[in-house]
């Protein structure tokens, strides 16, 4: 058989993943038919008839080797269908798409052991170089799966497919690649063997925290339109002090991808943004960074930016000191660092109002959004 297309039957702890034929249609359709699911709202297969064709459609099409088309069952009972598609055997590259899990069996388990036994199977047995995850702008359940898994995100393919409203969708593209294969593996297994996992709790921080006025959490996949507001509406200061984030939210679409890096990023416990929300209104004012973590030691530069109108309120002093004590007291974290402008008067102030250490001037650091290489005070807590 060709590179990827090789029957597949393959035994988990809880799982079993195998090619289907035609005699596997009715239980197939039966388990997985959901008329008011993504597919059935999006895509117009919203009876058991529908699915049924589309089985159909996709052993023609795995007949001519297009796909791998596969079942994945718990004990007797159909959980799911999935596919090994845009096979490219030149490159060892391959894409784990078309997933389509039974109602009964979202939010379980068979996701993650599903995901793992394809992707040990790509990497380990047919010596993959890069497994892709496509999957719609608009389904965030799936992004959030996709993450969970380990996939890095690579970007947005713009007008991606055309459904059938006649609407060309955009898409975003993840990968795990081979060299990063043994890290997801190893948080697969622990994920599998322990669901309750989190890892090593020094190395967790609080995806929520809470001071008098002001409540932080980690964001949230749907928060697009309002981080968009924010960073529109205090673009003239961003574009000096947070270059990099004016540059990366340029527009509206720009910050699901943002979103998604950040929840990437949080998952790998290498940076941890959070939202600023004012507790009275409701209202995103800022954001706070906890970021360039250093586990081994460990240490962590903190980082923030408020609404423009929400300036001049000690939001920066409630803020720091909950996340000193989180950082000091709880992580037990030696090192903690602010990197200050030397014309962020505020910023300065509030470093020595809280007891930083003035370190030093840092020559020539930072380059503004204007281009300018200028130099970076630095302040500590240890």
């Amino acid at each position: 058989m060709a590179w990827a297309l090789d029957p597949i039957d393959i035994e988990g702890r809880h799982v079993r993943v195998r090619n289907y034929s035609e005699g596997d249609f009715d239980s197939i359709a039966e388990a997985i038919n959901d008329p008011n699911g993504w597919f059935g709202k999006n895509w117009g297969i919203d009876s058991s008839q529908k699915v049924q064709s589309m089985l159909e459609s996709l052993l023609q099409a795995q007949g001519k080797g297009l796909h791998n088309a596969l079942v994945y069952c718990v004990g007797n009972e159909v959980a799911g269908i999935t596919r090994l598609m845009r096979l490219e055997p030149a490159n060892k590259s391959l894409e784990i798409g078309g997933t389509w899990v039974a109602p009964k069996w979202r939010k379980s388990f068979v996701n993650t052991e599903v995901k793992f036994l394809l992707l040990q199977y790509c990497f380990e047995s047919l010596k993959a170089e890069r497994v892709e995850f496509r999957v719609d702008g608009r389904n965030i359940e799936s992004q959030r799966a996709v993450l969970r898994i380990g996939a890095k995100l690579e970007g947005r393919l713009r007008t991606r497919q055309l459904y059938p409203d006649g609407v060309a969708r955009d898409g975003l593209l993840f990968s795990v690649i081979q060299s990063e294969w043994k890290k997801v593996k190893d948080a697969l297994l622990r994920r599998l063997q322990d669901p309750t996992f989190k890892g090593n709790p020094k190395e967790n921080l609080p995806s929520e925290i809470e001071t008098s006025r002001l409540f932080l959490r980690r964001y949230k996949l749907d928060d697009a339109n309002f981080l968009f507001q924010l960073i529109d509406n205090n673009r003239s200061d961003l574009w000096e002090s947070f270059p990099l984030t004016f540059k990366e939210i340029a527009k509206r679409e720009d910050a699901d991808t943002y979103i998604i890096n950040k929840l990437h990023q949080w998952h790998t416990k290498t940076y941890f943004c959070y939202a600023v929300i004012d507790k009275e209104t409701g209202q995103h004012i800022g954001q706070f960074h906890i970021k360039n973590i250093k586990w081994e030691i460990p240490s962590a530069e903190f980082g923030f930016f408020f609404d423009i109108d929400h300036r001049k309120k000690g939001y920066g002093t409630e803020i720091l000191e909950r996340a000193l004590d989180i950082c000091l007291q709880e992580k037990e974290m030696k090192r903690l660092f602010l990197r200050i402008l030397p014309t962020n008067q505020p910023s300065l102030r509030l470093a020595k109002k809280l007891n930083f250490e003035y370190e030093g001037l840092h020559k020539k650091e930072f380059v503004t959004g204007k281009g300018e290489l200028v130099d970076v005070c630095y302040f500590s807590k240890t």
